[in-house]
């Protein structure tokens, strides 16, 4: 079974830092233009009078969506069309560092699941022997192995023992994440102002 956040056809990895420029001038030429009130074509009207004669409508389109590379003569031409220079439209914008911050927190989750995912097996395993052990251990002839002082710690590890294996994964990853909610954030946060 593939997992949902896992599956084929989705994006796995943080974007590079040209892919990251690439996305910021797309993004800024598609601002700027819009500030400007430029429509695509007569931005690509414009591009044609700066010499890429093979600029139109489409291109423009294009290259805003992402489905057409710019050349980097492109790049300038069309920084100067929109009165700024290719620096300014590749630095980093509000919507770029959100995207950078969403892979790299998307990553960090699927970390976590994995651990947690771990967690549940080997925490299934343990139970699932501790049942089996508390079936077949006699407990009577196991007190009789203790001395007096270590006999209560014991009979308190066995009932505890015996609660944990009632336990459904499902409520103990719930109590988890209440206990985790209860928690005051920052030092102080639990006392009135």
């Amino acid at each position: 079974m593939t997992d949902d956040l896992e599956a084929p056809g989705t994006l796995r990895h943080v974007l590079s830092r040209d892919q990251l420029e690439e996305m910021r001038f797309r993004e800024a030429v598609n601002r700027l233009r819009t500030d400007q009130g430029l429509s695509q074509g007569e931005l690509a009207r414009r591009m044609v009078s700066e010499g890429w004669e093979h600029f139109n409508q489409a291109t423009i389109s294009r290259i805003e969506k992402g489905t057409r590379p710019v050349r980097l003569g492109e790049a300038r031409a069309l920084a100067r069309v929109l009165n700024t220079d290719v620096g300014y439209m590749i630095s980093e914008t509000e919507s770029s560092q959100h995207l950078s911050e969403f892979w790299a927190l998307r990553q960090e989750a699927l970390n976590f699941k994995k651990r947690v995912d771990l967690a549940v097996r080997g925490w299934s395993d343990a139970v699932a022997r501790l049942r089996y052990l508390l079936t077949i251990m006699d407990l009577e002839k196991i007190k009789f192995l203790l001395t007096t002082e270590n006999q209560v710690p014991f009979e308190a590890a066995v009932a505890q023992v015996r609660r944990m294996t009632k336990l459904d994964i499902g409520e103990f990853a719930r109590n988890a994440q209440r206990m985790h909610e209860t928690k005051p954030e920052f030092p102080g946060d639990d006392q009135e102002n």
